[in-house]
């Protein structure tokens, strides 16, 4: 599958139980280390909290090189409200609910804020 739609980059995928597409990150070997052993129980703590430490600092790192575009977010958005009809009354509805409607009397200058 594609990175994005113009990409020459194509990622690994797999189908997890409920048969969502979920993409195989491909880490390059600098930021690999080998995985540290647990000898006693009073390590595990330590080790779980280092791991997840690790674990923070690369998804920080990768979220901020690949952050979609407001074209891919608007792209996003139109095929879940046009997945089928619930989700489009859903989307619909939550429109209504958060949006004011613009009426060109309240501003004198014609800019709507």
């Amino acid at each position: 599958m594609k990175l994005k739609p113009d990409s020459p980059i194509f990622l690994p995928i797999y189908r997890d139980n409920e048969g969502n597409k979920k993409f195989i990150a491909l880490v390059p070997e600098d930021i690999v280390r080998n995985l540290p052993l647990v000898k006693t129980w009073a390590d595990l703590s330590k080790i779980i909290e280092e791991n997840q430490n690790l674990r923070d600092r690369v998804n920080v790192y990768l979220s901020g090189i690949i952050k979609p575009t407001v074209v891919e977010k608007k792209r996003a958005v139109r095929s879940a409200a046009l997945e089928n009809s619930y989700t489009f009354d859903l989307f619909l509805k939550l429109i209504k609910e958060h949006t004011d409607y613009y009426d060109p009397n309240e501003y004198a200058l014609g800019y709507y804020r």
